[in-house]
């Protein structure tokens, strides 16, 4: 086995996550390193939800949901609701309207998967169509392909008052084609 590193940095430490407490796996995700984070949310997957959930809504109330460099923690923590198949529709409301378009877009994303528990899911996902960011559009259309019938289709069809490229023009092909299947 071969490791490259790059010369002079020092390696990556080894964080332990196994049988920490919850408290800990939560600091964890604001970690750099995208593999320390999937591995908390793991441990945090497979504890009991309702005082992970609990210690989530505490840990969260440190975040300024107006400061972009904090959105990050933001979306993790809704990615843990979402780990537990728990809605938390006011948290996933606040991170659709965050300053960082990333973190939009993948509420939106998480948006497309809670479809059938969150109140008016199309409302929703037409003022994310009209979002300035391309990649929010993106994955509205791409959410727009698990609904059904007209509403979906005009909410994918407002993406055309803006600029759009291949995949923004793909994707709407692609949910165009699976809408008129149903």
């Amino acid at each position: 086995i071969y490791r490259i590193t790059y010369e002079g940095r020092p390696l990556l430490k080894s964080v332990k996550i196994a049988g920490e407490r919850i408290e800990k796996l939560l600091d964890l995700l604001k970690e750099p390193e995208n593999n320390v984070r999937t591995r908390a949310k793991i441990e945090l997957g497979a504890r009991d939800t309702k005082p992970v959930l609990a210690a989530v809504q505490k840990w969260t109330r440190q975040f300024n949901p107006d400061k972009p460099e904090d959105q990050h923690s933001l979306l993790e923590a809704l990615w843990v609701y979402q780990w537990h198949n728990v809605v938390n529709e006011p948290l996933l409301r606040q991170m659709l309207k965050s300053p960082e378009p990333r973190a939009r877009a993948q509420a939106v994303r998480v948006l497309c998967y809670w479809r059938d528990r969150v109140h008016e899911p199309l409302a929703l996902l037409r003022a994310a169509a009209n979002d300035l960011s391309p990649r929010v559009r993106l994955e509205t259309v791409r959410a727009a392909s698990f609904f059904s019938g007209r509403e979906p289709l005009e909410a994918a069809y407002e993406i055309l008052k803006y600029d759009t490229d291949y995949y923004l023009d793909y994707t709407l092909k692609e949910t165009f084609r699976q809408l008129q299947k149903g």
